[in-house]
């Protein structure tokens, strides 16, 4: 897997399972940080999250990349001071895009005076 594709697209695990105790625990601080301070890696967590019980060295290497953007980002901020606070709400859906799963893929995203809230 190549660390600076962002369209690698992970697979089920077929072989060793490589440290499931430590990614389980990793993906759940991402999960608390994606709820409460960084909802920008919230697909990145939800597909992560997928393989929790049994992550191979692509899913790591993948949340190594992931570990390495947040420092990289980690003085961004949001400002909340867009005036009139107008809300705004988007969707968007990607019919059977997963090669492993036959399901969909859909998002949201909710503005608020012009800066994401959820």
């Amino acid at each position: 897997m190549n660390t600076h594709d962002a369209n690698t697209q992970l697979k089920k695990n077929k072989g060793e399972v490589v440290t499931q105790l430590e990614y389980a625990r990793i993906i759940r601080s991402l999960m608390h940080m994606m709820n409460f301070t960084r909802p920008d890696i919230a697909y990145v967590v939800r597909r992560l999250s997928r393989y929790t019980q049994n992550p191979n060295h692509e899913h790591w290497v993948a949340i190594v990349r992931l570990m390495k953007y947040l420092r990289d980002t980690m003085n961004y901020g949001i400002l909340y001071s867009g005036f009139p606070a107008i809300l705004e709400g988007y969707t968007n859906a990607n019919w059977i895009s997963d090669s492993d799963e036959i399901k969909s893929t859909s998002g949201y995203i909710f503005i608020l005076g012009g800066n994401v809230v959820s």
